[in-house]
C-alpha cells in the first residue's frame, strides 16, 4: 500500500503517511528524506510507528520546520532480496491563521443581474471555499449548477441574483466560507445591492471565468464564465481546437446552464480550448477556457522475474500504458535496491544489465513521473541462476624443505556459493595435532 502523492494539513490537527508492504521474508519499512537519508521521531514533531505509519504531530506555529513540513518523503520496503520504493509523496504542512473575508457586489441595473463576490486574503486563496451565501436573517443560498431562478451561487462561490426588481436592493447578504484543513468557518460583513435605476442596455462584459480547469478522468469537470450585462446576456459555448469554433450541444454526459458548462464522467477527449460568449442587444464578450484531463496510467516491468546466470545479460522493459494503450514516451527513471540507476544501460523504456554478477541481483523499479507531479512505479527481481562451481584460482606446485608453514590457496566460483573442502592424497586432512587450518 503507497502512499498518497499529495498530504495537506494543518499545524493543529497534525497528519499521517501509511505504507505497508509484502514479500518473502516479511519487509521491514523505513522512511526516507527528499535527499534519500532514513528519517526518524524528532521529539513532538515527528514519529515513525512500527507498523510503517509516519506521523506528523499537531504542532506550534514556532516549531514550523520546513525540512519536515514541506518536503518530500518516500516509503521504502527492505528484505534480505532487496529494497523498492515509494511513489515521492509531496507532503504541506500549513500554519493556521485567521482572516478575514468581505463581500464585493457588482452595481447592475433593474431587471438585470447583480453580481456578489466573496473576496477572500490570497495566504489562504486556495485553502479557502464558499459554502453557501445568507440572505438575513436565515436564507441560505447553497452552490448549484443551475440555480432556482432568481439566485444562482456558482461552485466558485459567487452569488447571482437575476431580474432584479426594487425591493432587491434591501436585503443584506453575508457569504460563509470554510477552511478545508481546519475546517473553521468564517462569516463576512453585511452587504447590500447597488442598483441603477435606469433601465439602459449594457453591453456584456466577461467579469468572472475559469481560465484552466484540470481534472482526472471519469470525474466531473465546471467550466464558469461570467458576463455582466444588461439585458441579462445569453451564453453560447463552443469547443474551440480548429480553426473554427464548433457549437457545443447538451447532451447525456453535458449540461448547458447559461454561464455554467457542466461535463460529468470526462474522457480524455473532452479535453482542449472552449470558448463561451456572452451576447445581448448591446453586443457580446468572450472569453477561451482550457480543460485538462489526466488519464490514470499502469506501469508494469516486464519480465516481473528474471532469472539469469553469472556472466549472462538481464533485459528489463517498462510497460506504461493508459486506457489499456500505450501511453506514448514518458520521462522513465530506474532504480536498483532503491537507488537511482546511472543513465548507461538505458534505452528509452528499456533496462539493460550486461555480465551479470552476485551484486546485480535484487530488485529493480522504473518510476514514471508526470509534468502534473505525480509519480507512478513498478518493480521486479532480478534473481541468479543456478551455476555449477568453476575454479577460478589453484595453487601451484611447489617443492619443499621440511619444518616452515606452507600455504595453499583455492577460489570458485557458482551460484549457490560452492562450499570449499580440502583432503590429502583423497582423504580428508588428518587431525593429529598439527597445526592444520582451511579458509574457504
Amino acid at each position: 500500500m503507497e502512499p498518497p502523492s499529495r498530504l495537506e494539513f494543518s499545524n493543529s490537527s497534525g497528519g499521517w503517511l501509511d505504507c505497508s508492504a509484502s514479500g518473502s521474508p516479511q519487509p521491514s519499512i523505513d522512511w526516507l528524506s527528499v535527499d534519500g537519508t532514513s528519517v526518524g521521531d524528532v521529539g513532538g514533531v515527528r514519529r515513525v510507528l512500527r507498523n510503517g505509519t509516519l506521523v506528523l504531530l499537531p504542532f506550534p506555529a514556532t516549531a514550523y520546520r520546513q525540512d519536515i513540513h514541506s518536503t518530500i518523503y518516500r516509503c521504502v520496503a527492505s528484505n534480505t532480496v532487496g529494497r523498492v520504493i515509494s511513489r515521492d509523496v509531496q507532503v504541506r504542512a500549513v500554519v493556521a491563521q485567521a482572516y478575514k473575508v468581505d463581500v464585493e457586489v457588482l452595481a447592475a441595473s433593474r431587471g438585470c443581474t447583480a453580481i456578489l463576490r466573496c473576496v477572500v486574503p490570497n495566504f489562504v486563496k486556495e485553502l479557502v471555499r464558499v459554502v453557501s451565501w445568507v440572505q438575513e436573517p436565515a436564507f441560505y443560498i447553497y452552490p448549484s449548477l443551475q440555480g432556482d431562478g432568481k439566485y444562482h451561487l456558482l461552485p466558485t462561490g459567487e452569488l447571482l441574483i437575476h431580474n432584479l426588481e426594487y425591493n432587491d436592493r434591501y436585503p443584506s447578504y453575508r457569504c460563509r466560507t470554510m477552511h478545508k484543513l481546519t475546517r473553521q468557518v468564517v462569516t463576512s460583513n453585511s452587504a447590500k445591492i447597488r442598483m441603477n435605476e435606469q433601465r439602459g442596455i449594457v453591453s456584456p462584459s466577461v467579469v468572472e471565468h475559469t481560465s484552466h480547469v484540470a481534472v482526472s478522468q471519469d470525474e466531473g469537470a465546471v467550466l464558469l464564465c461570467v458576463a455582466q450585462g444588461c439585458p441579462s446576456p445569453e451564453y453560447r459555448w463552443y469547443t474551440h481546437n480548429g480553426p473554427e469554433p464548433i457549437p457545443v450541444s447538451s447532451g447525456p454526459r453535458i449540461r448547458l446552464l447559461g454561464p455554467v458548462l457542466a461535463i460529468e464522467a470526462v474522457t480524455a477527449e473532452d479535453g482542449g480550448v472552449y470558448k463561451c460568449s456572452a451576447s445581448n442587444a448591446g453586443g457580446e464578450a468572450s472569453a477561451d477556457l482550457r480543460l485538462t484531463v489526466s488519464t490514470p496510467i499502469h506501469v508494469e516491468i516486464t519480465p516481473n522475474v528474471l532469472s539469469v546466470h553469472m556472466g549472462g545479460t538481464a533485459e528489463f522493459r517498462c510497460l506504461v500504458t493508459a486506457n489499456g494503450m500505450s501511453a506514448g514516451p514518458q520521462h522513465i527513471t530506474w532504480f536498483k535496491d532503491g537507488r537511482q540507476l546511472p543513465s548507461s544501460g538505458r534505452v528509452g523504456d528499456t533496462l539493460q544489465v550486461t555480465g551479470v554478477t552476485r551484486e546485480d541481483k535484487g530488485m529493480y523499479q522504473c518510476v514514471v513521473r508526470r509534468q502534473e507531479g505525480d509519480s507512478f512505479q513498478a518493480s521486479a527481481e532480478l534473481q541468479l541462476g543456478d551455476a555449477p562451481p568453476s575454479l577460478v584460482y589453484s595453487f601451484i606446485e611447489q617443492t619443499l624443505q621440511p619444518g616452515p608453514a606452507v600455504s595453499l590457496k583455492c577460489s570458485a566460483q557458482g551460484n549457490p556459493t560452492p562450499q570449499i573442502a580440502w583432503t590429502l592424497d583423497g582423504f580428508p586432512l588428518p587431525t593429529n595435532g598439527r597445526p592444520l587450518s582451511s579458509v574457504e
